[in-house]
């Protein structure tokens, strides 16, 4: 898989916005795109006419409102990016709903990686967020923005769950290729083994049952990374008994536990069908991940 070289941003003219770009020029820094697409969507541009006055600068005339708020994020921008080598800087204003919009615009420019603010904890704007992980081709990056704007964006703890699977395998290869472009990155991988109901029936204790299961998993574990070329992740994985059937708990606990700036998981994103599907414990991750940047992998 190659580096995502066509990244989109999606700005909504918030004063979060200055960090959802801060973190944009440093993923720029990391994956050097060709393209980085600035976007903010509108229900209705005229609704924004008086709105835009905030955004002008001191020696700007009156114009259209798309070029004004297309020339108020280009101001936020050049705050931030310095050398650009050969990534190209597009800024574009849109209309409509934010969630089609978004999702036909990554189409339209073939974007591998879509970065979003969560703004806050509300129920509307999980559920934006998830149709919108649901029905993208790109891969999502979902970072907290209710972070102070002086704090320098960085990533130096990174989570994978993986679950043995195709989807995981690929987070994990994501993961391993961004560890690689970082300094001092520490990279771990977390798993939560299931205990079936039954080991009185196989004059066990819950307690050795558990070691079974485990041991079980870390074999698994083993081939697994020893099949993605990541041996050296097998010493330091995080396992753990999956806790009322609740994994995407589990996993914000291990992220607690090793102090975690990113959790990279799969999903799934082949077709048009699967598309819609992209699993149960990741949609829980996005709920839960109030605090911690969540990087979906779809390819």
């Amino acid at each position: 898989m190659m580096p995502y070289r066509k990244m989109l941003v999606v700005l909504n003219r918030e004063d979060e916005d200055q960090n959802l770009i801060r973190f944009a020029e440093y993923c720029s820094k990391i994956y050097r795109p060709e393209d980085i697409y600035f976007v903010h969507v509108t229900p209705d541009l005229e609704s924004q006419l008086d709105f835009s006055v905030r955004f002008r600068s001191e020696e700007a005339t009156v114009m259209p409102v798309d070029e004004e708020i297309t020339s108020g994020i280009r101001e936020r921008i050049k705050r931030y990016f310095g050398d650009l080598g050969q990534t190209r800087i597009h800024i574009d204003v849109l209309e409509g709903k934010v969630e089609s919009q978004i999702t036909h615009w990554a189409a339209v420019k073939h974007a591998d990686l879509i970065l979003i603010g969560r703004m806050g904890n509300s129920v509307d704007e999980t559920v934006h967020i998830k149709r919108l992980v649901r029905h993208v081709h790109a891969s999502v990056l979902v970072l907290p923005m209710g972070q102070s704007a002086d704090l320098e964006p960085r990533l130096e703890r990174l989570l994978v769950p993986v679950d043995f699977s195709e989807q995981s395998a690929k987070a994990l290869f994501r993961a391993g290729q961004l560890a690689e472009r970082l300094d001092d990155v520490e990279l771990r991988v977390f798993h939560a083994f299931d205990i079936p109901p039954g080991h009185f029936q196989l004059s066990r204790t819950a307690e050795q049952f558990e070691r079974i299961m485990k041991a079980n998993a870390v074999e698994a574990l083993e081939n697994f990374l020893k099949h993605a070329d990541a041996d050296a992740l097998l010493e330091t994985a995080l396992l753990t008994p999956v806790g009322g059937n609740n994994a995407a708990a589990d996993i914000l606990k291990a992220v607690e536990q090793s102090a975690g700036d990113l959790v990279v998981i799969g999903a799934h994103g082949h077709g048009a069908i699967e598309r819609l599907f992209v699993g149960s414990v990741t949609e829980s991750l996005l709920e839960k991940a109030m605090d911690h940047a969540v990087l979906v992998v779809k390819e």
